[in-house]
């Protein structure tokens, strides 16, 4: 029984986030408003769908890039903080540090058939990946008892490629369009270890564990169209985008680490390794925005875009079957794909409001604008409420079978930020910095069950584990220097 015990504490708990990893837990608290670049539009907040006339204009509204005089190049060096609180029962807050390049781009003038267009080739890292969650938890089972400790980490980035072009179509009206390719990378690391509470056999004091390692090497791709459209005058313009739905796909590759101790000996070394194929339904996305210049010093522009991630799935496909054994067990197997499976991803649409404004001064040494913006971070994800059962099977071993996750969504994540930033412009250099701070909080309650029979047959003896609740708060903060040259 103590075996029994020990035995479910630990790979339960490393199985469960195995399944967790296979559904959108990540995913979930990525920031999937995937504003654009540079540091002038993220210092005014992001509102930047009626302004759009820098070198990012292709990641924000391509109807914009008309408004750039001549060839330019421009960069910015992004170095982020991102921190996890999962109190009260996690580990307490972890946090990460990351310094890349945010996004790069080159714009020129360029004619076609007597039609003159700007055309721009932009590099954006839209989104850093960062989440890291703990638990440490004692469970009662009978006269059994024990502890169990859980720690998951996944760090990556998902960027674009984009191939932009946009043109004059009518007096003060341009338009533009986009083709943007997805790429990028996570890496997951799941270690789980369950310890039983010490027990005495004919007078020698034992201590049980098991432990499961989990690894999942994620590759990103995917590739989607933008639209956009802008009316602009000497003191006011409006801008309009449209992001066309699409498909990011990942590739998972599995590989997970089981053993045992009971009295002492360790069991044998299981390794497993897999690979598997996931598709999310990315949504259309539709953004109004409009810009005032009250004074040729002062601009104040205000943004609303929306995302339609509501009833969309997502879904999976084994494509190389489970390989298992000792210490070096063949790996990558073929097999023949399994069809796909949707599963619905419970998400909320999103809805953001950006305002920012931008003020001009003027002085011997250059003209230094001077930036400021606010704006809502809706998540597609939940405050949650409910509970997790686990079913397990006994066959001389434990032996998973079946995991549900029931439980409801009460009310929509949301958070807030805002950005500031400043320069200094010559004829033919611009120098921008910009700091941007962003904030969430999300709850998670509910109870842990499990059920289980000596030898897979119902009925299942049903044993409440613990009461749970959790207050997940994500805060990142970022640090933008865009550099811009005219040639």
């Amino acid at each position: 029984m103590r075996y029994r015990a020990i035995v479910l504490t630990g790979v339960l708990v490393g199985l469960a986030s195995l399944a967790s990893a296979q559904g959108l837990r990540y995913e979930s608290y990525y920031n999937w408003n995937m504003p654009g670049a540079g540091a002038r539009a993220r210092g005014m907040g992001g509102a930047f769908l009626a302004v759009s006339d820098d070198g990012s204009a292709a990641t924000w509204n391509p109807a914009g890039l008309p408004y750039n005089e001549g060839v330019l190049t421009s960069m910015s060096w992004n170095i982020a903080h991102a921190a996890v609180d999962n109190n009260p029962i996690g580990f307490g807050e972890a946090s990460g540090n990351f310094g890349n390049v945010g996004y790069w781009s080159f714009v020129a003038p360029l004619t076609l058939r007597g039609h003159e267009f700007v055309g721009a080739v932009t590099y954006d890292r839209l989104v850093d990946i960062f989440y890291e969650d703990g638990i440490i938890s004692r469970i009662e089972l009978a006269q059994d008892g024990g502890m169990f400790g859980s720690r998951a980490r996944s760090v990556g980035n998902l960027a674009i490629i984009n191939l932009g072009l946009g043109t004059g179509v009518a007096p003060k009206l341009t338009f533009g369009v986009g083709v943007n390719l997805a790429a990028g990378d996570r890496k997951d690391n799941l270690y789980h270890k369950g310890i039983s509470i010490p027990y005495v056999v004919q007078g020698v004091t034992f201590v049980d564990s098991t432990m499961v390692d989990l690894e999942v090497d994620v590759d990103y791709g995917g590739m989607y169209a933008n639209f956009g459209a802008m009316y602009r005058t000497d003191k006011w313009s409006a801008g309009a985008i449209f992001t066309t739905p699409w498909t990011l796909k990942e590739k998972m590759d599995f590989s997970s680490t089981l053993q045992s101790v009971y009295r002492s000996i360790p069991s044998q070394r299981l390794e497993e390794f897999f690979v598997t194929e996931r598709r999310i339904e990315m949504p259309y996305s539709i953004g109004l925005g409009g810009a005032y210049r009250p004074t040729e010093k002062l601009l104040v522009a205000l943004d609303y875009q929306y995302r339609n991630f509501k009833n969309r799935n997502f879904s999976t496909q084994q494509v190389e079957e489970p390989t298992s054994g000792g210490e070096n067990p063949q790996k990558g197997i073929t097999s023949p794909a399994s069809p796909f499976t949707d599963f619905p991803t419970n998400w909320y649409n999103l809805h953001q409001v950006r305002v920012g404004a931008e003020y001009v001064v003027e002085s011997g040494y250059g003209r230094i604008p001077l930036r400021v913006g606010f704006h809502n971070v809706p998540m597609v994800a939940g405050n949650t409420t409910g509970t997790r059962n686990y079913v397990v099977h006994y066959f001389g071993q434990p032996l998973f079978d079946v995991m549900t996750f029931p439980g409801s969504s009460t009310e929509q994540d949301m958070g807030f930020g805002f950005g500031f930033g400043a320069g200094i412009h010559w004829s033919q250099i611009h120098l921008d910095f910009a700091f941007e701070f962003d904030n969430t909080t999300s709850t998670d309650s509910g109870s842990y069950w499990f059920s289980s029979s000596s030898n897979g047959i119902p009925p299942y003896e049903k044993t409440k584990l613990a009461d749970y609740s959790r207050e997940y708060k994500h805060k990142q903060s970022r640090f933008m220097l865009n550099f811009t040259g005219y040639f």
